[in-house]
């Protein structure tokens, strides 16, 4: 990890923590080697589903246990719930251009989505624009050509203009797979649009709420090899994308190049995973029945195969590592908080926010008695901080905003919660989202290494927040209302 001037903050810190009484700083060694177990290839991408998850939800609730912390759900540190499940094995692409086989390389040049059905399959490849049928509307993507046992490429994005008076019927991953597979199609390849200002083939199980395609594989091309594809027709993404904005026609061809994709994918409807939630139980007679949590999510999106794994270092076992690290430091404070103080790390982020949807649903009080939640998602790449929920909630912002002055922390925020804590925040829990500025570098690529992460991003995080908690769970504090827009 990167370090510039951490020893500076630990001196500085010792200063700004009056307000918590028993001095304590952040123990940076401590994040950097619990991210190094979250990113680890015995972790493979932490799929919630998947043993690798297990192993870093068993490695958190130890922690938990060691700190002496309280199970929300006791006996246990665990939230169980039912999810569905996709394991992929055995991927393989190439593709055959004027008799030339390349076999592309996994995780630089495609991907897997991670709801990928399974197949193997060797057919031509017709681009057919953002994939959008929608004939009755006056738009068809599919008009003119004939995908039959064909492999469709399409754009990732839906288009950002609209026919008068018409809405676009649909824009998941599910979605246009299944449109595909209703016009024959045998695969899918999805491919970014330029304006999306995205060129690399991510992971992701955001795929869609639709019922699993299980018999079409779907994959996510570079752009590079897109355009190697398309240019044999003289046209590139670019190009395509541009006349088709630009006319609002519709305009598909056959590419005349071949494609091989070959995967098989396991997929569980009702597979199990959980949330890991502890508690610092408040101590003042009536307080103790509010809360203020503070949380990150331990899922990232897993492996592909046997030779590709997501380490997500920054998304998110940065969050998680300061939600351990934020618990371990009420501890060694030895502050007796008014307020019970929640730390949740949560599944199923990356499938939509599941594991804090199913917390806020089945919190084991009323929802009106949390009175913030402060989350950490992508904190640790980059060279400074924000603070989201500024707008929404001001005062408990300027309050962080206090314990971070003079340090790399940027005063750009928003309105709501944004992630994890967007679940709460519909609930009406004032939220705070800590992230990183320009902290997307490596989202959901197999680059999002430990190697890249500032311990001082991880030092400056830890330290706001666990200040900020112990000034919202003292009794001088008094829950905000969520503001407008």
């Amino acid at each position: 990890m990167i370090r510039f001037f951490g020893q500076i903050y630990c001196l500085l810190f010792l200063s700004v923590t009056v307000f918590a009484q028993k001095k304590v700083v952040p123990d940076v060694v401590a994040m950097e080697k619990n991210i190094a177990f979250f990113a680890s290839p015995q972790a493979a991408g932490r799929l919630p589903g998947h043993k690798g998850y297990d192993l870093c939800a068993d490695y958190s609730s130890d922690i938990f246990a060691k700190l002496k912390l309280t199970p929300l759900f006791a006996p246990s540190f665990f939230q169980d719930f039912q999810i569905e499940f996709n394991e992929i094995t055995g991927p393989d692409c190439f593709v055959n251009i004027n008799g030339s086989k390349t076999v592309l390389k996994i995780g630089t040049d495609y991907s897997f989505r991670g709801f990928t059905g399974s197949g193997q399959v060797e057919s031509e490849i017709v681009f057919c624009g953002y994939g959008m049928y929608q004939p009755d509307d006056g738009y068809n993507d599919y008009a003119g050509v004939d995908v039959t046992g064909k492999t469709v490429m399409i754009f990732k994005q839906n288009p950002t203009w609209k026919i008068t008076g018409i809405n676009w019927s649909g824009s998941n991953i599910r979605y246009k797979v299944n449109i595909a597979k209703e016009r024959g199609a045998r695969a899918v390849i999805f491919v970014n649009s330029p304006s999306s200002g995205r060129t690399k083939p991510i992971a992701s199980m955001m795929d869609g709420p639709e019922k699993h395609i299980a018999d079409v594989p779907a994959i996510e091309m570079s752009t590079d090899w897109a355009n190697k594809i398309l240019s044999k027709q003289g046209y590139s993404l670019e190009k395509l994308q541009a006349k088709i904005d630009t006319l609002q026609i519709a305009h598909s061809f056959s590419t005349k190049i071949t494609a091989g994709i070959s995967v098989q994918a396991k997929y569980n409807p009702n597979a199990m995973t959980k949330n890991i939630v502890a508690i610092i139980p408040g101590t003042d007679p009536v307080l103790k029945n509010e809360y203020i949590i503070i949380s990150g999510h331990l899922d990232h999106v897993g492996f592909q195969g046997d030779s590709l794994y997501y380490p997500g270092a920054n998304d998110d076992a940065s969050g998680s590592a300061l939600v351990l690290e934020v618990a371990n430091m009420w501890k060694k404070s030895k502050i007796k908080p008014a307020r019970t103080v929640v730390f949740a790390l949560f599944a199923c982020e990356e499938h939509g926010l599941d594991g804090a949807r199913y917390l806020a649903n089945n919190f084991p009080a009323d929802t009106n008695n949390i009175v913030a939640i402060l989350n950490a998602d992508c904190a640790a790449f980059g060279d400074s901080l924000m603070i989201g929920g500024g707008k929404s909630a001001p005062v408990m912002w300027n309050i962080a905003q206090t314990f971070g002055k003079g340090f790399p922390l940027s005063q750009r925020t928003w309105h709501g919660g944004g992630v994890d804590a967007q679940p709460f925040f519909e609930k009406g829990v004032p939220a705070l989202y800590f992230v990183t500025v320009n902290s997307y570098t490596h989202l959901h690529l197999p680059t999002d290494n430990p190697e890249t992460l500032n311990a001082n991003m991880l030092e400056l995080a830890a330290e706001i927040m666990f200040q900020t908690s112990v000034k919202i769970a003292d009794k001088s504090y008094t829950k905000e209302t969520i503001t407008g827009q």
